[in-house]
């Protein structure tokens, strides 16, 4: 098993941003600017098919909007 790519600080946090993230609830989790400064920086072009890696990313800039980092 390995070790997991998220602080287990951010796990309870990382845990309700995938849920969240998984039922498309994007509003919740950003307001529309962040949400396309985010997309940009994590280098999405298409919302269906989003790697685990550009995962990652999205949860960092939603740590740096929201104040946590």
């Amino acid at each position: 098993r390995h070790t997991t790519d998220v602080p287990d600080k951010y796990w309870k946090l990382y845990t309700y941003f995938v849920s969240k993230w998984v039922n498309r609830e994007y509003r919740q989790l950003f307001t529309k600017n962040q949400f396309h400064q985010a997309m940009k920086h994590a280098k999405v072009n298409n919302l269906s098919t989003v790697t685990y890696e550009q995962v990652l990313s999205i949860f960092n800039s939603y740590l740096l909007f929201n104040g946590r980092k």
